[in-house]
């Protein structure tokens, strides 16, 4: 991986931004983000005097994927769907190419992270999830993953095995073999372009809501774009996940066979994971955010973790 993604300077960050097309006063403000390096830097611009420019972590996407996600983005601002689209150039693009680091430039769109919601706010949700998915029916992802095993466990497990110790590894192999036998029922789901990290902290709401962050998006199930919104299995998360799925069915009929896959769905994304860090363990900023990572008592409890979730898919 290049070392420059590691130690991104701001003049590199405002040479990234005027290669693009704007003239900038100088000002970068680096936003906090670990997968990617994302700033605010202040330009010239009367229409966009913020932008916040994105520098893709090396080796994730591919340039392909990347203009799929824009695509996808584009589509959806078309309709008025409250996303935050990338920025073209003068000459139509949204994807460029600064110290062999993928790079694109987005308006600044201000607004509040919310931990709750009303009930006419969850429904408000329901119905712009609705309207995404709608649109991400029309066509298919062709560079970008799906929701699968293979996805979320299989493609971490070798980069998860030079960490955990062999005393687990039975253990954790029966997790794996649980969650790729039931992950052949989601397979089965109907597919379409989703967000695929529709978790609150990429909900932001200024006159509504407005999502963020499509950096995941793929292809998979609607239940996909439902269940991180959902708060655990409570009372209050019955509330938020009937009043989603009220505002959902205005617009569109919601497979409600696909929510008994919710609990897979979580056991999957736990075992990622683990797997997002061993494959970025060599950033220093991985290191300080997760200091644990390398002692036995992390693993012992990650597998307790998992275990717990297990009990839940019966």
């Amino acid at each position: 991986m290049s070392t420059e993604f590691f130690s991104l300077s701001p003049q590199r960050v405002l040479e990234a931004v005027e290669f693009f097309g704007f003239e900038c006063t100088g000002r970068v403000l680096a936003l906090n983000s670990l997968e990617n390096r994302v700033y605010e830097v202040q330009t010239e611009s009367e229409e966009h005097p913020f932008v916040v420019i994105k520098f893709y972590r090396p080796n994730r996407w591919t340039k392909e994927q990347i203009l799929e996600e824009h695509r996808f983005l584009f589509e959806l601002s078309k309709e008025e769907i409250p996303v935050v689209a990338p920025l073209a150039n003068d000459n139509g693009e949204s994807v460029f190419v600064q110290n062999e680091i993928i790079c694109s430039v987005f308006p600044k769109k201000g607004g509040r992270l919310e931990s709750e919601s009303s009930s006419e706010e969850l429904k408000w949700l329901g119905r712009v999830i609705a309207r995404i998915h709608q649109v991400g029916l029309r066509e298919k992802f062709k560079f970008r993953p799906k929701v699968s095993y293979d996805w979320y466990a299989l493609f971490n497990k070798e980069a998860v095995l030079k960490y955990i110790s062999k005393d687990l590894l039975p253990g954790y192999e029966q997790v794996l073999q649980l969650a790729k036998n039931e992950s052949e029922k989601i397979a089965q789901y109907p597919q379409l372009r989703i967000h695929g990290d529709l978790h609150r902290g990429n909900i932001l709401w200024r006159n509504g809501p407005l999502v963020v962050d499509f950096d995941d998006s793929l292809m998979g199930p609607r239940v996909q774009d439902i269940w991180l919104l959902v708060p655990g299995r409570d009372e209050e998360a019955k509330r938020v996940q009937d009043k989603l799925l009220e505002g959902y069915e205005l617009i569109a009929k919601f497979p409600q066979t696909e929510l008994v896959s919710s609990e897979t769905l979580r056991l999957l994304r736990m075992i990622q994971y683990t797997g997002w860090v061993a494959k970025r363990w060599e950033d220093p900023s991985f290191k300080r955010a997760f200091p644990q990572f390398e002692e036995p008592d992390f693993w012992n409890k990650h597998l307790v973790d998992l275990r717990e979730q297990c009990s839940l898919l019966f």
